[in-house]
Formats: structure tokens, sequence, C-alpha cells
């Protein structure tokens, strides 16, 4: 998954094309963090998707041609250049809001708990996704997989539906408000929330909303 960066009203003239450096007309709204994308279009209406890297000022930029398939063209003084969704923009999306939202009985992005298995081992895999849903209906030991390494931060947040109607146990490591396991509700939704910086040895555990209707 690409990172790039947005601004609204982004549109331009090119004034020359230098291949790898594209001089543009000044008074642009682009972005000032890189990379950014751009489609660039000339006389024959052909058009272009370009990267742009880095800039030497604000009108002069480092570019890398031909992107998402397109061919890189020759463009003149005068040619239009501007943000404009593209495929992979949309695919991006796509692809971030299946690995965001893993549901039990889903097939999206590696989906974590299957609906018709009443297992007593369910693994949250935070590489996955940030929200994970279950009901309980038997003893559950939850653990956790794909943690980062320490400095960088790792979070989630849990659905239990009916938590309090059997045994939840939870990994190692995780502090809870006064040391104190949470009470779940025993027919109802309740909403955790997970946090760890150091790799996973030291949990934060949040009842971010108990019984919620």
């Amino acid at each position: 998954m690409q990172t790039r960066y947005f601004t609204n009203n982004s549109s331009t003239t090119i004034v020359t094309d230098n291949g790898t450096t594209i001089v543009v007309q000044s008074g642009t709204n682009f972005p000032s963090q890189f990379p950014f994308v751009v489609t660039a279009e000339n006389g024959a209406l052909q058009r272009e998707i370009i990267r742009v890297d880095s800039a030497v000022d604000t009108n002069t930029w480092n570019v890398s041609r031909g992107q998402e398939g397109t061919n890189q063209l020759v463009f003149s003084n005068g040619n239009r250049i501007e943000q404009r969704v593209t495929a992979q923009l949309l695919n991006d999306v796509v692809a971030g809001v299946n690995a965001a939202v893993v549901r039990s009985g889903d097939t999206l992005a590696g989906s974590i708990f299957e609906k018709s298995s009443l297992l007593s081992s369910m693994n949250i895999d935070v590489s996955q996704g940030s929200l994970f849903f279950k009901t309980i209906t038997a003893t559950t030991t939850f653990t956790v997989s794909g943690v980062p390494a320490s400095g960088s931060v790792a979070s989630f947040v849990l659905e239990l539906t009916n938590g309090g109607s059997a045994t939840v146990n939870w990994w190692s490591g995780i502090k809870w408000s006064g040391g104190i396991l949470p009470n779940l509700t025993v027919s109802g939704l309740d909403i955790l929330g997970f946090y760890t910086r150091d790799g996973g040895v030291t949990w934060r555990g949040l009842v971010l909303a108990k019984d919620s209707k």
C-alpha cells in the first residue's frame, strides 16, 4: 500500500517536462509532503500518472514516471497536471477497509474468527486488522500475534457479545484498571480496547463500553 498525500483543488499547468523533473506554474496548491501522485494530460488527451517524490523548489518536482501501468509521455508548456482519483488509490482504500474490520463469519483479509467453529483458543492477529468481533458461547482463551517490535504501537478494539456467559481467559501482560478483570455482560455487547508499545510485554486493557445498546 503506497503512502501518498493530498490537498483539495490541486491543479496547474506544466512549464517544462525534463523527464525526471517537471516544472509547473507558480501559485499551485499541491501537498507540501511527499510522495503525492498526479495525472498529466497532453494535447492529444493522453494521460500519464506520475509520482512526485520530492521538490527542488516550490515549482520544480523530482518525479517517477509511468505509474500504475501508464506510459511515459512528453508534455509541453500549458499541458494540465492535477491530483485525481486513481485505481491504485481506490484499491488501497478497499484493502485498508478489509484489513481494518475482521468479523466473525466473514472472509475478509485472513478472517480470524470462524462463525461455525466453537474454539477454546482464539488468536487475534493485530497485523490483520484493528477491529474484531466475537460471540462467547463456551470457555474461550484469547491469544495475540503479529505484534510489532517495541517502540511501535499496536492497538485494537474487541467487541464481545455475551462475554460474561462463559469463562474468558486473556493473554499475559494485560494491565486492567485497578488490576481487576472486567465483569463482562452475560447477555449483551461489551466493547474493549487494548494497546501495547513495548512489543506486547505489557498491554493496557480498557473497557470502552459495557452492555452497549
